[in-house]
């Protein structure tokens, strides 16, 4: 099976977008409510992220009679590669979250022993489950993704089997195509009306519409039916449809603009839109053999979209000392302050990115997993 070299190239692309919107202290300039009314916006970077998974995991396996394993061990084997990658954004995340822990409490002991509580359970990557900010969030803030991608990959056999069932039918893929978007709007409804639902004293449920597995496994799911769609348009003659890339490009990026603007509209519509936009552009991209393939499939595209999981995983704790620093130590250039940081966090969390794959490589690490 080929290699769809133009949906690495998205995927980095796709990285910057959330690495955007991390960029939280921006709100505290001139320019902050600029920033936060149109570049805060990191649901179609995520969206992606996830369709993504669902795609290529059906894309590569299409021809194969089943999958051989179950779906733990399938999970497993997926996410063993890139755990020693999350072993080490853990490592580099805790000092910084018992520093912050620290400034609430008098003593060190039980910033230690707590985060250290919350690094043990991070490790076994079932954060999730728990559908609380301060469970999935925990030491490094972007954890709870491959967290959520772990638990989702277990469904992955029973997805594949789903999807295989309406295909060689444009009309059933279609029907499973929005039945799967449906399901994933009720889901959402269902599990914000929980968020904010309180446990026990101190522990709320807060991450369940966004996050937690439970909704985003489907999106998995979602993916698959854009792959087989590509399969079956592909193997059509007709290619008018090879050349909607350019149309999806521009719709989303005007999404993009305006998504935060329009804080009017029901949260279930915005998200539906998301996952409409999301899936044209994912099928769109990959049916494409025009310039914005030629665009996307660029080598330096394509090695950064490559290593968009070292950039993921490290930018996070990145962004945290850097912004310590500045906050810290008073760093102050004015109004342009807020730009600086974020051009000194981008660059340093490119910089960590390279020297930690770069010694992977060596070892060979990344291949052999643990």
């Amino acid at each position: 099976m080929k290699r769809l070299r133009q949906l690495d190239g998205l995927r980095f692309i796709m990285f910057c977008v959330i690495l955007l919107s991390h960029f939280e202290f921006l709100w505290n300039y001139p320019y902050g409510a600029f920033y936060r009314r149109f570049l805060y916006n990191s649901t179609m970077g995520v969206d992606y992220f996830f369709l993504l998974s669902g795609f290529g995991i059906y894309y590569s396996s299409r021809d194969q009679v089943k999958m051989r394993t179950g779906g733990i061990s399938f999970a497993i084997r997926k996410i063993r590669k890139v755990y020693p990658l999350y072993v080490v954004s853990l490592l580099l995340s805790y000092p910084y979250a018992v520093m912050l822990m620290r400034t609430y409490r008098t003593d060190w002991l039980y910033p230690i022993v707590t985060n250290l509580i919350l690094l043990l359970l991070a490790l076994t990557l079932l954060q999730e489950l728990s559908g609380m900010m301060v469970l999935s969030h925990a030491i490094n803030g972007v954890g709870w993704f491959l967290s959520t991608l772990f638990l989702s990959y277990m469904l992955c056999p029973w997805f594949r089997r789903i999807t295989e069932r309406h295909s060689g039918s444009r009309r059933k893929t279609v029907g499973l195509w929005g039945g799967v978007i449906l399901l994933i709007l009720l889901i959402t409804v269902i599990t914000e009306r929980l968020d904010g639902t309180v446990v026990m004293p101190g522990l709320v449920l807060d991450d369940l519409s966004y996050g937690s597995p439970y909704v985003r496994c489907w999106y998995l799911l979602l993916g698959m039916t854009v792959a087989e769609l590509y399969f079956e348009l592909t193997a059509d003659e007709k290619v008018w449809y090879r050349h909607m890339a350019a149309a999806a490009v521009l719709i989303a990026v005007l999404w993009f603009f305006i998504r935060g603007s329009l804080s009017m509209l029901p949260f279930v519509l915005r998200r539906a839109v998301d996952l409409i936009l999301v899936s044209f552009l994912l099928l769109s991209v990959s049916l494409d053999q025009d310039r914005i393939s030629s665009v996307l499939s660029g080598n330096r595209l394509q090695r950064l979209g490559k290593d968009s999981m070292y950039f993921y995983l490290l930018h996070f704790p990145v962004r945290n000392y850097v912004d310590f620093l500045f906050t810290e130590k008073g760093i102050y250039f004015g109004g342009i302050t807020g730009i600086i940081e974020a051009a000194v966090i981008t660059a340093a969390s490119l910089l960590v990115s390279l020297l930690v794959k770069k010694c992977f490589d060596q070892r060979n690490i990344y291949k052999r997993g643990f």
